[in-house]
């Protein structure tokens, strides 16, 4: 008699089960570890273009471009960060970035610093005009892609998950042109509900009573906001910087790395 094709045992169908889901779930589990990784990668490559682009939009500035004359100049740039409205005046929902023309008065002033100078020409980012403050110049915004959210840098062991509040000041120095970068961890709130109380003048945003403050500055690009142990990565801005190459990576091995974990 001919014997009887021989079958799988159950043995066996259990572990081709058991082998191709542990295969299934590694794959899947790799896909999504690169899908991430590639997502925080695009995060903070799209933020180092945004400030990159801010240092080119200042250094690259063509003040009266029809020939004509004026009585103002445009200065630079103020970023906003952790705004509660944005340029609708709608709530600022998805932790927009905003950005404004600094435009001052043309002179010479007696202060030697930039900030100085700028204060005394009058340079700001609003003018009330008869009674409303309204925003003068150029305003644009960034959205961090991915939902990524920036927070700001570590202090020592103490890191903070919620959004970077603060102003970013990149401007030319009113009577050198040299650039130069301040920041402040206080926020003149600009969108929404514009008044000449939150403005104090209209021009209060880039006042030396704000805070200002020159030297190296970090920014924490979170991929997963509200994750209090994410990994998130250090762009910083170089101290005495003056141009979109002074942008870099910090690694979380290196020295002076400030977004915790």
């Amino acid at each position: 008699m001919k014997k009887g094709k021989r079958g799988f045992t159950l043995v066996e169908v259990a572990l081709f089960l058991a082998i191709s889901g542990l295969l299934f779930f590694g794959i899947t589990i790799g896909v999504q570890n690169s899908v991430y990784q590639q997502r925080k990668n695009d995060s903070v490559q799209s933020f180092m273009e945004f400030l990159r682009g801010i240092y080119d939009e200042v250094l690259n500035v063509q003040n009266n471009p029809s020939g004509g004359k004026s009585e103002q100049a445009i200065y630079g740039r103020l970023v906003a960060f952790g705004e509660n409205y944005n340029l609708a005046g709608a709530p600022n929902s998805d932790n927009a970035i905003f950005a404004y023309t600094v435009i001052g008065n043309i002179g010479k002033p007696s202060k030697p610093d930039a900030l100085g100078g700028l204060t005394e020409l009058g340079a700001g980012i609003a003018k009330n005009d008869e009674g409303q403050v309204k925003l003068v110049g150029f305003a644009d915004s960034y959205t961090p892609k991915w939902s990524a959210q920036i927070d700001p840098a570590c202090n020592g062991s103490s890191c903070q998950t919620d959004p970077m509040e603060g102003m970013l000041l990149i401007v030319r120095h009113p009577s050198s042109g040299r650039i130069v970068t301040y920041f402040t961890d206080r926020l003149v709130e600009v969108n929404g509900y514009i008044s000449s109380e939150n403005l104090n003048g209209a021009n209060s945003a880039i006042s030396g009573d704000n805070g200002f403050a020159t030297g190296s500055i970090d920014f924490c690009v979170n991929t997963d906001p509200g994750n209090n142990n994410a990994l998130r990565s250090d762009v910083r801005i170089a101290n005495n910087a003056q141009n979109s190459s002074s942008i870099e990576l910090v690694g979380e091995s290196e020295e002076g790395y400030k977004c915790g974990k």
